[in-house]
């Protein structure tokens, strides 16, 4: 399973555009989110919900899910769809491809030459 690849385009104050990139799985149900900001102390986060062209902030607790005794899922309580151990990120799994493929000190090996 993979990661939603959605992006949005959000109107920022000052004049800029925002583009969140949604965090839950492909194919979700209902809204894209994306996590803006963690409140360690209120044990929660604020999270950016966007559908369309239409979107809001909104303060989430964390997914109590676990695997294991230390890995949480990092999605909000009642997320759509899998937890993040799930699926896998198609844009991060590239990017770590390319940076094993640079840097092959960093496990011994190199998948391919570089141009």
């Amino acid at each position: 399973m993979l990661q939603c690849t959605a992006v949005g385009a959000v109107p920022c104050p000052d004049g800029s555009v925002g583009h969140p990139s949604c965090e839950l799985e492909e194919e979700h149900d209902g809204e894209h989110a994306e996590c803006c900001w963690v409140n360690n102390y209120l044990d929660n986060a604020l999270w950016f919900r966007w559908e369309g062209e239409s979107g809001r902030f909104v303060t989430l607790p964390w997914c109590d899910a676990m695997r294991g005794d230390d890995d949480a899922c990092t999605l909000f309580a009642d997320h759509p769809g899998a937890h993040v151990w799930q699926f896998s990120d198609p844009t991060l799994d590239a990017i770590r491809a390319d940076l094993l493929n640079r840097y092959p000190d960093l496990t011994g090996t190199r998948s391919h030459e570089t141009d």
